[in-house]
């Protein structure tokens, strides 16, 4: 809460105070566990003075054709040249892990450690 309240603090130097000049965004996706929180983090913004709007992705996206990859050939040309990028990972060097001292343990403790 205090993180949050952070983020929605209003700004200094803002021309407009009466505007909204800070938002805070979270991503739910439908049928998942987080929907069974929501009506609980939508009370507590409320609750501390917060307006909440819910958006699905309808009113988000209004034009398709503005996304990056709107097309079924510009998405399926990115997955082969992602797919013909040669693996790299397994030439790579493994790095060797030092075994960590062994220090001495109190009797005490070696009593609860069996």
């Amino acid at each position: 809460a205090q993180r949050l309240g952070r983020s929605l603090r209003i700004k200094k130097d803002i021309i407009n105070i009466n505007e909204n000049n800070a938002f805070f965004y979270t991503l739910i996706s439908q049928d998942t566990d987080e929907m069974n929180h929501l009506p609980k983090r939508q009370s507590f913004l409320i609750d501390q003075g917060y307006t909440y709007a819910m958006l699905t992705h309808t009113q988000i996206i209004t034009n398709e054709s503005q996304l990056y990859l709107s097309t079924n050939d510009e998405q399926q040309e990115l997955l082969e040249q992602i797919l013909k990028t040669p693996n790299d990972d397994e030439t790579l060097p493994v790095p060797i892990r030092k075994t960590p001292s062994i220090k001495p343990i109190h009797p005490l403790f070696k009593k609860f450690r069996s």
